[in-house]
């Protein structure tokens, strides 16, 4: 009996961190800005260009973008970035910019 207690309790416990992370997951997804309104519109690439792309860890993904966005539109507000492009399927960032020190 108590070996079946204690596996109800895990089972409890399992379900519930389930129901947990779904609703942080629809809570970020409700909370993020459409990325793709708020990009600028691409330029032609240039010689003048330099590109730094890197890729995150997925649970890393709310903290990187920020709250409504903040961090991506902070780091687009940099000087020198042209652009800033995130594909959230494969976590990963690419920045666009007129200098190597501002991309990176």
């Amino acid at each position: 009996e108590k070996c079946l207690e204690y596996q109800l309790s895990l089972l409890e416990s399992k379900v519930d961190i389930l129901l947990r992370k779904k609703r942080y997951t629809a809570h970020l997804q409700e909370s993020l800005p459409k990325v793709t309104e708020t990009q600028p519109q691409p330029t032609k690439p240039s010689q003048h260009q330099f590109k730094e792309e890197f890729t995150i860890e997925p649970n890393f993904m709310g903290l990187a973008i920020g709250t409504r966005g903040k961090n991506i539109n902070e780091a687009r507000r940099i000087p020198g970035i042209i652009g800033l492009d995130l594909n959230e399927d494969y976590c990963r960032f690419q920045i666009t910019g007129e200098t190597r020190e501002a991309v990176e």
